[in-house]
C-alpha cells in the first residue's frame, strides 16, 4: 500500500545524524541561510558539505536534479585559462555551491520522518529572522531624521529571500501545526512576516513573497487557474507599467533620490535595454546597461566562444568607466544583475540552454521530481520556487547570487529530497 506524502513514516537510508533530527538541522541551515550576512556564509558552507560528506551514498540521487547544471563546470573550463584566476575562483564557487546547499537540502529532507513539523519549525524560524530584521531596522540602524527608509534598509541589509514561504504555509498548513495555533498566534505571526514584506524596501523581496504566496495556496495547480492567474499578472503588469510611466510624465522625479517610491518609478526604465554613452543615463538604467554590454561582448566573441562560453572568469568590458556611486567606479564586470545574461557570458548558448531547461523543469516537474502529485503542496511550492528563480534570474542574478538565493536552494533540494524518498518508500512498499 502506498504511504500519503505527509505519512509519519518515510524510507530512511542507512545512518542518521547523531545529535539532531533531520528537520532541526534543516530549519537550522535555513536560518544560516537567512541570517546571511549577518552570519558569514563559511558557517553554512561548512555545515551543508559535513552534511554531504556524512552521506555521500545518497550523492548521486541527490545531485541528479541538478545534473544540467553540473554541465556548466566543462563549460566553464574550456576558456577559463584566457581570465583572471581571482575572477575563475568566484565563478567556481558560485556554481558550485548551487550544487552544495542543494544537496544538502535533499539528503535532510530525505530523512524527514514528519514534513509538517519541520513547516512549523520553519514558520517559527521566519518569524525570529524577521523580527531580528524589524528591531535593526527602528531600533539599530542609526538613522537620521532625513534618512529614507531605503536607505535604513540598506543599512541594516535587505531581508533575506530565505522566508518568503512562511506566511502561505501558516495559512495552508498551520492545521497541522502544534504549537502555532489559535487565532492570537496566527494573528501575530502573520502580522511580523505582513510587517516585514513591507519594511523590506525590495521590490524583489515583495514580488517574490507573492509569487510564494499564490503558488503555495494552489493558484497555479490547475490549467484553467493557471491562464487565469498568467492573465492577471499580465494585466497587473501592463497597467502598473502604465501606471508608472504616467506618474513619471507628470512629476518630476530625481533619478538620485534614493527613496523607494522613486525607485519604484524608476523600475521600468533600469530594465530597459540601453546603449547610451551618457553616464547619467547609464547609471539611470544600470541593469539594462549590463546586459546591452554583455549582449555586444557576446557578438564580439569568437564563434566557439558563443557557442560554449568565454568561461569561468570571464568580464563584460563596458568599454568606459562608469562611477555608479561615490564609491564604486567600473569598467570590467564579472557579474550581472542578470542571471540569463550572465550564463551567456559565462556558459555560452548551450550554457543558457541548460540553465532555461533546469528552470523549466523545476515548474514541469519533469527533472527527478517524484511523489508528489500535481495539486499537492509540495508540488505547488516548487512552482513558487521556480518563478521565483525565474524572476531574480532577471534581476538579481538567480541561483548564481552571492547570497540572496541560499536559502532557495536548500528549499528546493528539500522538496526534492521529501519526494524523492516518498518515491523510495513506495517501491519498497510495493515489492514487500
Amino acid at each position: 500500500m502506498k504511504g500519503s506524502l505527509f505519512s509519519n513514516r518515510i524510507y530512511r537510508p542507512r545512518g542518521d545524524l547523531m545529535w539532531l533530527s533531520p528537520e532541526t538541522f534543516l530549519v537550522l541551515i535555513l536560518a544560516t541561510a537567512a541570517l546571511l550576512p549577518l552570519v558569514p556564509f563559511l558557517i553554512l558552507y561548512l555545515l551543508c558539505c559535513w552534511i554531504v560528506l556524512a552521506y555521500i551514498e545518497n550523492f548521486t540521487s541527490s545531485i541528479s536534479p541538478v545534473i544540467l547544471l553540473l554541465l556548466l563546470f566543462p563549460l566553464g573550463v574550456l576558456f577559463a585559462l584566457n581570465n583572471e584566476g581571482y575572477d575563475i575562483s568566484k565563478d567556481v564557487w558560485y556554481l558550485s555551491k548551487i550544487v552544495i546547499l542543494f544537496s544538502a537540502g535533499f539528503t535532510l529532507a530525505s530523512r524527514i520522518r514528519n514534513i509538517n513539523s519541520f513547516f512549523e519549525m520553519y514558520v517559527a524560524v521566519s518569524v525570529i529572522v524577521s523580527i531580528l530584521y524589524l528591531v535593526r531596522f527602528f531600533f539599530l540602524s542609526g538613522q537620521a531624521g532625513s534618512e529614507s527608509g531605503l536607505d535604513i534598509a540598506y543599512e541594516v541589509g535587505y531581508m533575506n529571500l530565505t522566508t518568503v514561504f512562511a506566511l502561505p504555509l501558516l495559512i495552508r498548513q498551520s492545521k497541522y501545526f502544534i504549537f502555532i495555533r489559535g487565532w492570537i498566534m496566527k494573528c501575530i505571526v502573520a502580522s511580523v512576516m505582513l510587517a516585514t514584506m513591507i519594511f523590506s524596501y525590495s521590490r524583489t523581496y515583495m514580488l517574490c513573497a507573492m509569487l510564494a504566496f499564490i503558488s503555495t495556496l494552489g493558484m497555479f495547480n490547475n490549467s484553467r487557474r493557471r491562464l487565469l492567474w498568467v492573465l492577471i499578472f499580465a494585466a497587473l503588469i501592463a497597467g502598473g507599467t502604465s501606471y508608472l510611466y504616467t506618474l513619471r510624465n507628470i512629476g518630476d522625479i530625481a533619478v538620485s533620490d534614493q527613496k523607494f517610491e522613486t525607485k519604484i518609478l524608476n523600475s521600468i526604465d533600469e530594465l530597459i535595454f540601453t546603449s547610451s554613452d551618457d553616464e547619467r543615463t547609464a547609471q539611470q538604467k544600470w541593469r539594462g546597461f549590463e546586459v546591452y554590454s554583455a549582449w555586444r561582448e557576446f557578438q564580439n566573441s569568437s564563434f566557439l566562444e558563443q557557442i560554449f562560453g568565454r568561461g569561468f572568469g570571464a568580464t563584460v568590458d563596458l568599454q568606459k568607466y562608469v562611477q555608479l556611486t561615490e564609491d564604486m567606479v567600473y569598467r570590467f564586470l564579472p557579474t550581472l544583475h542578470n542571471g540569463f545574461f550572465y550564463v551567456l557570458v559565462k556558459y555560452g548558448a548551450v550554457g543558457l540552454l541548460l540553465y532555461a531547461l533546469f528552470l523549466l523543469g523545476v515548474l514541469r516537474g519533469s527533472n527527478g521530481w517524484k511523489g508528489a502529485p500535481r495539486g499537492n503542496l509540495l508540488s505547488d511550492m516548487r512552482i513558487g520556487l521556480g518563478l521565483i528563480m525565474v524572476l531574480t534570474s532577471i534581476d538579481i542574478t538567480g541561483l548564481f547570487n552571492k547570497v540572496a538565493l541560499d536559502g532557495i536552494c536548500i528549499f528546493l533540494g528539500a522538496m526534492y529530497g521529501y519526494c524523492w524518498a516518498q518515491g523510495r518508500r513506495d517501491q519498497l512498499g510495493e515489492t514487500m
